[in-house]
């Protein structure tokens, strides 16, 4: 089975289609995302750390978002495989690996990521 790892658009328009929620994302390719995931030919994954962030946005239009961590927690039960994915530290590692500044001090450059992090600049 494929792997596909929802970014921030297809997450926010997986959850507004799966719950039937007020449009505010649009991705042109969600519903063939979801077709594939039902049909078990991909299992979709997200961030912990994304999945709060869109979360907190809906939050934001009176969105009950504890209906929907439930309804998360139920897809690989009913629909497909779903996973919530922690940062962790292979992640990390291959952070460190890829994007770290060799100029930087280890303690400058988690300061730095973390600061691209607050100001979303991924």
């Amino acid at each position: 089975m494929n792997q596909y790892c929802l970014d921030r658009q297809e997450l926010s328009a997986f959850l507004e289609k799966e719950f039937k929620l007020p449009i505010i994302s649009a991705s042109p390719h969600i519903d063939t995302v979801i077709e594939q995931w039902e049909n078990w030919e991909i299992c979709l994954h997200c961030t912990a750390t994304l999945l709060s962030q869109v979360l907190e946005n809906k939050q934001k239009y009176g969105i009950d978002v504890y209906k929907i961590l439930e309804g998360i927690y139920k897809f690989s039960d009913s629909r497909g495989l779903f996973t919530i994915e922690q940062i962790d530290e292979k992640f990390l590692d291959f952070m460190f690996d890829n994007i770290r500044n060799p100029g930087l001090e280890i303690e400058d450059n988690l300061i730095q990521i973390k600061q691209e992090l607050n100001e979303r600049k991924y």
